[in-house]
């Protein structure tokens, strides 16, 4: 009696794990995959970031930051396809007051139950979390006290990937978490640390292993660059990069690379190499480079220093994420220092928009990115694409308001013209003329 028993037991034991892998098996995915192009997801994305930039809060330690039910779904399909072992997974997210439910969906090979597995999980605040109540594989129900432990191991396992290390660092930030209908408000404490650990995480978000080692390749040609004057020069111009480095990538076009990539790469590696930036924070760790670091040179226009970095850096995020982002966050600074720090500045202000129309035309197209490589590649000074701007012209808030009244006034207004004005009249502009639209009074940013 008992034999019998013992085998039926093993039987059901042995059989259990395909029975419920049965059960989780289902002919239709709960989430349909995103069919938002890739690059548009990263775009979308790039500007959310943007948008809900900590250094909004300025001086506040702590900021709410309130999310739409589609904002998060783009965060979510975003993470999905950037993390490695995620990748295959389709997802959505569904809030209601008090409840957010995320549903997630994996393709198998066909077979005669069905061509998905199908995880559903409900969630609801706890604090500073979202604690799990219920999960749901398929047909099958599990009450989240038994799923904790699945969350650990998984947590240490996907920890291994860089990506999801900056959304774990990013959760740390949380102090509060609230869910209404169709969105959801989340409370951070940006400490100085912390934001220091995020931004280093970010830096290497949206870069691919492709773009990394253009990335690696740039430095190196600065750093051939910078070996190649004389040991007891040490002041450079600007152009004395430029000319050489989108020589490279105008050369690198014409065997077959795509121009705007080189040009993104080019201005990103000359802006880690005139700031406080490290090539790692952007490529990871990876095998140590052969090529000497580049030599520590002082890069300017016009005996400024300031200004050269202005130009390569709004140049990097206008190729990047776009010029109208550059334009606003070249004015913004403005603001910003001429309240807290070293004087909103229209020389500053100048070079910063120089930088985004260069950006702007680095990749805008095939067409502009590879004339802008030939302009470049030409060009015999700084003054081929900067207008003459003279000494430091910083002022403060009050002098501004006392000069201009304010950022709508006529006067300001009129020296936004003048500024553009003259970038128009460099000669790589010039040229160019048919390829980029200047932003007129009317659409440039007021902050």
């Amino acid at each position: 009696m008992l034999k019998p028993i013992l085998t039926s037991l093993l039987v059901l034991l042995l059989s259990a794990p395909v029975v419920l892998l049965i059960l989780a098996i289902d002919k239709d995915p709960s989430a349909a995959p995103d069919a938002t192009p890739s690059q548009a997801r990263t775009d979308e994305i790039q500007q959310l970031l943007i948008d809900k930039d900590p250094r909004r809060a300025l001086q506040h330690q702590t900021q709410t930051l309130h999310l739409t039910e589609a904002e998060v779904n783009a965060l979510l399909n975003y993470s999905l396809d950037n993390i490695s072992q995620l990748n295959k997974l389709s997802g959505k997210v569904d809030i209601q007051p008090g409840e957010a439910r995320i549903s997630l969906s994996f393709m198998i090979p066909e077979n005669p139950f069905g061509q998905y597995i199908n995880l559903g999980l409900t969630l609801s605040p706890a604090g500073n979390s979202l604690t799990v109540q219920s999960l749901e594989l398929g047909s099958l129900n599990i009450p989240g006290a038994l799923f904790g432990p699945l969350l650990d191991v998984g947590q240490d396992y996907f920890q291994k990937d860089n990506k999801l290390l900056f959304l774990n660092t990013l959760a740390e930030a949380v102090e509060k978490v609230s869910l209404h209908e169709h969105a959801l408000d989340l409370t951070f404490n940006w400490e100085s640390q912390r934001l220091d650990k995020l931004r280093e995480q970010a830096q290497q978000l949206f870069i691919s292993d492709q773009e990394k080692e253009r990335l690696r390749r740039y430095y190196a040609r600065i750093g051939e660059i910078s070996w190649s004057f004389p040991a007891d020069q040490r002041r450079v111009a600007l152009n004395d990069f430029l000319q050489p480095l989108f020589l490279t990538a105008l050369d690198n076009s014409r065997k077959g690379e795509n121009p705007s990539d080189e040009n993104r790469a080019l201005l990103l590696a000359m802006t880690i190499y005139l700031t406080d930036l490290e090539l790692s924070d952007f490529t990871g760790p990876g095998e140590p480079d052969q090529s000497p670091a580049p030599r520590t040179l002082d890069v300017r226009i016009e005996s400024r220093r300031d200004l050269a970095q202005h130009i390569v850096a709004s140049a990097a995020i206008s190729a990047s994420a776009g010029a109208g982002i550059a334009d606003l966050l070249s004015i913004y600074k403005e603001v910003y220092d001429s309240r807290y720090e070293t004087g909103f500045s229209f020389s500053d202000l100048t070079a910063s928009q120089v930088g985004t129309s260069l950006g702007r035309l680095a990749s805008q197209n095939h067409s502009s990115a590879l004339a802008l490589q030939k302009l470049m590649s030409a060009a015999t000074s700084d003054s081929d694409y900067m207008p003459p701007v003279g000494k430091m012209d910083g002022i403060t808030e009050q002098e501004f308001l006392s000069q201009y009244g304010s950022r709508t006034s006529a006067e300001y207004q009129q020296r936004l013209v003048e500024i553009s004005a003259g970038i128009q009249s460099r000669p790589v502009f010039q040229a160019l003329a048919d390829q980029i639209e200047f932003q007129s009074v009317e659409t440039l940013p007021t902050p």
